[in-house]
């Protein structure tokens, strides 16, 4: 993935091709790029003002280098209280229509798809059950944090206003291992100067199923 000006390029491991998206605007670009380049200080003040426990756990060794441990967990009242407090940095009903042209919808449609996700954002907070740990690795020579280990389980659950063939209940567990490296060297942007859109790589996919079929 690779964000450049308020474009979003992106490609998975089934396909060499980046499709391109044009949906934020400057402000809600720089809001997501900042909280990805949150420093560890502004997250310890961050966890400070959510409330979010935090302890020291034993040192552990990775390839021969040694790090200081720190344990972090979120409950749901935590969780609920950040994330009321993040969407509400972001125009939702603009990002939305940042979509109108690309979907193909007209303004009716694109009413009721407003009206709905913020129908399952309700019903979301209502009912979601989380808990969520986050293991952080400091490197004691660096005193960067180049490792961290997740483990999150959720549940949460929608009603027949919602899903009208009946009630409905999720439940995920996610879990994660990150490495970080390379700090302060300089990115290397690759060549997505043939990125096409969603919708574009959707009609390639077709057409290659129907020559598939035939």
């Amino acid at each position: 993935m690779v964000w450049t000006e308020n474009k979003i390029y992106q490609k998975t491991p089934l396909s060499d091709q980046w499709i391109v998206q044009d949906l934020l605007d400057g402000d809600m670009m720089e809001k997501l790029t900042g909280m990805l380049q949150t420093t560890p200080q502004q997250s310890l003040e961050m966890m400070r003002k959510f409330g979010i426990l935090y302890v020291f756990g034993d040192d552990a060794e990775f390839n021969g280098q040694e790090y200081y441990t720190i344990y972090n967990y979120v409950d749901s009242a935590t969780f609920k209280k950040i994330l009321t407090e993040f969407m509400a940095d972001f125009d939702l009903s603009g990002l939305l229509s940042g979509l109108k042209g690309t979907a193909g919808q007209d303004e009716a449609e694109m009413a009721d798809s407003m009206d709905g996700f913020e129908q399952v954002l309700e019903q979301l907070y209502a009912t979601m059950e989380i808990n969520y740990y986050v293991d952080t690795y400091i490197n004691k020579e660096t005193l960067l944090t180049d490792r961290m280990i997740f483990n999150m389980e959720m549940k949460y659950e929608l009603d027949e206003t919602i899903s009208p063939e009946g009630a409905v209940s999720f439940e995920m567990a996610m879990s994660g291992d990150f490495e970080l490296y390379d700090f302060g060297g300089e990115v290397k942007i690759p060549d997505v100067s043939g990125a096409i859109t969603q919708e574009e790589f959707l009609e390639q996919m077709m057409k290659k199923m129907e020559i598939t079929e035939e």
